[in-house]
């Protein structure tokens, strides 16, 4: 296992990834964070957000349902980032 590459992963997608969760969390007006950047947060990953942002549309009480939604799509995000990170770093070490 690569260091470089894990701890790479897992910056990149907790940063991406938590920008998401909190823009996701905040779409909803009676949310302590709302604001107009959080529609721009959520374009901005929609690819990992569009799973919480469908159940806070549906339930705007589902704060735990969004979270546990995250939290599993943080886990995909890591670990396609870390096979990106992964051979990126392998190819660079025959350069």
């Amino acid at each position: 296992m690569n260091k470089k590459a894990f701890y790479d992963s897992l910056l990149a997608s907790f940063l991406y990834v938590g920008l998401g969760t909190i823009s996701v969390m905040s779409i909803y007006p009676g949310s302590l964070f709302h604001g107009g950047w959080a529609f721009v947060g959520v374009l901005l990953t929609l690819p990992v957000s569009f799973v919480g942002f469908g159940i806070m549309y549906a339930d705007s009480d589902g704060y735990w349902y969004t979270l546990l939604a995250q939290v599993c799509v943080f886990f995909v995000a890591w670990f396609v980032t870390y096979q990106y990170y992964e051979k990126k770093y392998r190819n660079d070490d025959f350069d």
